[in-house]
């Protein structure tokens, strides 16, 4: 399985900008740790209709079915810090990559590892966390990719770039106390399709 390439960010303005910090990194490792013992048995120790306390659940995929698979789901942990997101569009979406901070308290964005589009980034302030994805699938070469992506968070700030279709797909946080903390699906030079990886918020 192709992996997300990831790359380290680690620009004076980014660092700057944490001002959620404040971040005890100790208390912080101590739940990654915990969480990371957990996901395995997390779906079968919930109790019937209820969803895991702490884990990673996978999103809708949008889009089409070809190409190569791209997916991070093992950098990702349950409870990471998300600082922003990224997107490069054109007439559709070439890339899209999420910004985490590192126990180190280090930035680390993941790439899907498209090609070309202009950069639009969205950084998160305190408190503030991803919580619903919109994809638009169109065609190119008779096949289907994303035309138009949009990332919204729970403070009503969002990035969007691409072309707007009238094939629409959403989804919101699954439930309160999730963010998107990463993403999988299908690339080429362009996004193919996308879904979102629903982590766990550090409480």
């Amino acid at each position: 399985m192709v992996r997300f390439i990831f790359q380290i960010l680690a620009t004076a303005a980014l660092v700057a900008g944490s001002t959620s910090a404040q971040l005890d990194f100790g208390k912080l490792k101590e739940y990654a740790t915990d969480f990371k013992d957990q996901i395995t048995n997390n779906a079968t120790d919930a109790p019937a209709g209820k969803r895991p306390l702490h884990g990673l659940l996978s999103g809708l995929e949008f889009g089409g079915t070809g190409n190569d698979a791209y997916e991070y789901r093992d950098a990702v942990e349950p409870g990471e810090v998300v600082r922003g997101v990224t997107i490069h569009t054109g007439k559709r979406v070439n890339d899209i990559g999420i910004i985490h901070q590192n126990l180190a308290g280090e930035p680390v964005t993941f790439f899907a590892s498209g090609k070309g589009g202009d950069p639009h980034t969205l950084m998160l302030g305190p408190d503030e966390h991803i919580t619903s994805i919109e994809a638009h699938t169109g065609e190119k070469d008779g096949r289907k990719r994303i035309s138009f992506i949009k990332f919204t968070t729970n403070k009503g700030n969002s990035v969007s770039g691409g072309t707007p279709t009238n094939d629409i797909g959403k989804e919101s946080a699954p439930e309160e106390g999730y963010q998107v903390g990463g993403f999988f699906g299908k690339r080429g030079d362009e996004i193919d399709s996308v879904a979102a990886i629903w982590a766990t918020i550090l409480p």
